[in-house]
């Protein structure tokens, strides 16, 4: 773990690295309306740079109850969405903040900070260019989903060699589905999950209606196109569902998920 000085030394390198002046002589209100034409999308109104002036001006003088009672608040939805997402939270920007907030509010050998600089690795490695970060933990349900759609339909799902990796996908299908909802998912203004699946793994637990269809889909065409893989759907929901004599258990069969009582 670095130590204090350590940290203080690398954000001074960062900010020297990032900044075309020095970070104490920026004149960051100023930078509000600071955009670029081709960013400019949208262009502050009065009422609007009156707010932010408002907004500045309580940042300096804020009412100290008011103020805890807020951060208090924002703390909680930043543990709230940890513990939804196992510490990966919805992207490699919140989880980097995120992080920051646990080092802040628990410390660097809190079991909270710990689990976030080991979830780290699932966004962050060294490349060619140097460091490297990527948009998600991975599109592993996205990649699964289209390849074993396409290898039912073309035919490959029926060649000797694929059956064995067809059937772990299944297998992999199945354990990615989401069994249950969000555990703060009405505290964090989530909608259900459970039934779903995700974009990338059921460890990180965001469901995505594009990839919850596809998902459905390449279960469906793997259960019911397959002569080596049946899908009994004659059972009531929430039943066992097996398909056929391989041994791959459904307890929330994917044949009949969007019957599942949410």
């Amino acid at each position: 773990m670095l130590s204090t000085p350590t940290l203080l030394k690398y954000d001074l390198m960062r900010k020297k690295e990032m900044y075309t002046q020095d970070y104490d002589t920026i004149d960051w209100p100023a930078q509000r309306n600071n955009i670029s034409e081709a960013d400019l999308r949208s262009p502050h109104s009065s009422l609007f740079n009156l707010i932010a002036v408002i907004l500045g001006a309580y940042e300096q003088c804020c009412v100290p109850p008011l103020r805890n009672a807020g951060v208090k608040y924002a703390y909680k939805l930043v543990v709230c969405e940890d513990e939804n997402t196992s510490y990966q939270t919805l992207g490699p920007v919140s989880k980097m903040l995120n992080l920051v907030a646990r080092f802040h509010g628990d410390g660097p050998g809190s079991y909270s900070y710990k689990r976030h600089d080991d979830k780290r690795h699932d966004f962050m490695w060294l490349g060619a260019e140097g460091m490297m970060m990527t948009g998600t933990n991975g599109s592993q349900l996205w990649d699964i989903g289209f390849i074993t759609q396409s290898l039912v339909e073309t035919g490959l799902a029926n060649d000797e060699d694929n059956k064995p990796s067809v059937i772990k996908a299944l297998q992999w299908l199945d354990r990615c589905q989401i069994r249950d909802n969000a555990k703060h998912f009405e505290i964090m203004s989530r909608h259900r999950s459970k039934g779903a699946w995700p974009f990338s793994t059921k460890e990180q637990g965001y469901n995505i209606s594009d990839c919850t269809g596809e998902g459905l889909k390449a279960v469906l065409y793997l259960q019911t196109h397959l002569e080596y893989v049946i899908c009994r759907i004659d059972y009531p929901v929430g039943d066992d569902t097996r398909t056929g004599s391989h041994p791959i258990s459904f307890p929330m069969t994917a044949c009949t998920m969007r019957l599942t009582r949410c």
